[in-house]
């Protein structure tokens, strides 16, 4: 299961013609990103989804993931 969440954020960062999709729409909410905090933010929002959605075999649409993205990059900017 883990395999299958990585591969969906990385085709999710590499569709549209090499222009990451899930970055878009997360900086058009949050702002602008250096590379490093959205490194940062898609490792937490992977551990989040694993352990709150996988694990209790939900599924997870892209706004629910996006809005998970959202609230992990608020909560990141806060204690960085």
């Amino acid at each position: 299961m883990q395999s299958l969440i990585l591969r969906n954020i990385k085709e999710l960062k590499n569709v549209g013609g090499g222009k990451n999709v899930l970055r878009e729409k997360l900086e058009k909410i949050v702002g602008c990103l250096s590379n490093e905090e959205f490194a940062i933010i898609c490792e937490i929002v992977t551990a989040d989804l694993m352990f709150n959605r996988v694990n209790f075999k939900k599924r997870t649409s892209l706004n629910y993931a996006i809005d998970i993205a959202v609230k992990c990059t608020n909560v990141f900017k806060r204690c960085a």
